[in-house]
């Protein structure tokens, strides 16, 4: 019995094992199927991405020799048009005969530069004014100013050339077009004499706040202006003062400018801006601030504290600052959270306005209480600025959007909301809200 027990265990040993051989050789034939079956589709969508890639390319080509094909049928027909038309679109031969002044005058080289881009084959000569040729050019088409240029040869050819020529004060005679110089300065041929000769005087004041017109002169002379003399006269000296009282020039720093400055084109329209024509000089009459009010002594009777005075031929000029503002920021110590009112310095800066005085007050002082109560503030930290930041018109216009001039013509500060992003605080709730860039409001704490 026991042989027959050991037997019937061995085979059932074998039988166990048989069975766990079985299933290994199962187990690694599907990882064997698993990973050619992983090949198989890998070469399959390595198949499937070059078959994509050549149909891309041969697309692409396709495109590409479409592309050039319409070019070409388009190069052909705008040729076979033009020759059905008898158009030429050959570069138009033209020549350009240049008269110089005897002077350092108008330029006329881009002029030349412009006609050039066109579709032109250009050539220029320059003349001598006094030469035999010259003299001819300028008695057969009348100048009276030079430099002067006669554009001629194939000037009617192409439309944007007979267009750009057009566009200029000019006189056409014989296929030709006879232009002179286009701006000053100019040497007048009847006169015999150089036009656009520009004298300078600024009268400049004592005083560092004020704006500084020293520097349109160096601009004038970048633009082509011809100045020929500059002068400065301090603003307390006779000759200044005589001109003062002359052109009745009420803000200083001040800049004159001889008539001949009219014939300078862009000059003459920057001045209908800001000054005024006299009868032998142009006065600048807006001068931003700071800058000193000029005004008759008797106009400020009583009122001559930090106001100079100067006597000239029986007459009191009083002289005073402008423009110099004096902010007030109000805040609160109990919002830890609150923006930095400092902020609306550097706002203010871009509006050129120039801060003389800065006072800091916390809502919660004597003083703070009664600005609160004088200007009706609800909303803090905030800003109040004296009258004379209504000098800024750019200011002016920009705060009637987020405040109001109240009758003291103090400017405050009111719809602190419009600072987007940052904590402020409503005193009529006492709670801390946060307007964000949508201009939504939400309750902080």
């Amino acid at each position: 019995m026991q042989k027959k027990h050991v037997k019937k265990q061995i085979r059932n040993k074998q039988a166990r094992a048989t069975r766990k051989a079985k299933a290994r050789r199962a187990k690694e034939r599907k990882v064997i199927e698993r990973k050619v079956g992983d090949k198989k589709q890998d070469k399959q969508h390595k198949n499937k991405q070059h078959q994509s890639k050549k149909r891309v390319k041969k697309h692409t080509s396709l495109i590409a020799i479409a592309i050039v094909a319409v070019l070409g049928l388009t190069i052909s027909v705008y040729l076979f048009s033009t020759k059905e038309k008898g158009l030429d679109i050959t570069p138009a031969k033209i020549k350009a005969l240049l008269i110089q002044a005897p002077c350092d005058c108008y330029d006329f080289s881009n002029f030349l530069d412009q006609l050039s881009k066109l579709n032109v084959e250009l050539t220029v000569e320059t003349l001598n004014y006094s030469s035999p040729k010259a003299r001819s050019l300028i008695k057969e088409f009348n100048f009276k100013k030079l430099p002067a240029i006669v554009v001629k040869g194939q000037v009617l050819k192409h439309p944007q050339v007979v267009e750009f020529l057009n566009s200029s004060e000019h006189v056409f005679k014989n296929k030709a077009y006879g232009i002179q110089a286009l701006d000053a300065p100019w040497y007048d041929l009847d006169l015999k004499t150089v036009k656009g000769r520009v004298k300078v005087v600024l009268i400049s004041p004592d005083c560092e706040e004020c704006t500084d017109l020293s520097s349109l002169t160096p601009n004038m002379i970048a633009n082509n202006v011809l100045i020929t003399n500059y002068t400065v006269l301090n603003a307390n000296s006779s000759e200044a003062l005589k001109l003062i009282l002359k052109y009745n020039i009420t803000r200083l720093p001040c800049l004159l400018l001889s008539k001949d400055a009219l014939l300078y084109n862009e000059l003459k329209s920057f001045w209908q801006r800001i000054g005024t024509v006299e009868q032998d000089m142009m006065v600048a009459r807006l001068v931003n601030p700071p800058f000193i009010e000029v005004t008759a002594c008797e106009n400020l009777a009583g009122q001559l504290n930090n106001v100079a005075t100067f006597k000239i031929n029986n007459s009191c000029l009083a002289f005073k600052k402008r423009g110099l503002v004096s902010v007030i920021y109000i805040t609160d110590s109990s919002c830890k959270d609150c923006y930095n009112v400092t902020m609306h310095k550097t706002i203010l800066q871009r509006f050129g306005v120039f801060i003389a005085n800065e006072t800091f007050v916390d809502v919660n002082s004597v003083e703070g209480k009664k600005l609160v109560e004088k200007y009706n503030i609800t909303l803090i930290p905030t800003i109040v600025l004296s009258p004379e930041a209504l000098l800024y018109q750019k200011l002016v216009d920009e705060w009637q959007n987020v405040g109001f001039k109240a009758s003291d013509d103090w400017l405050v500060f009111k719809n602190v909301y419009t600072v987007r992003g940052y904590v402020f605080k409503n005193l009529s709730d006492n709670h801390e809200y946060v307007s964000t860039k949508q201009g939504e409001l939400i309750l902080v704490k």
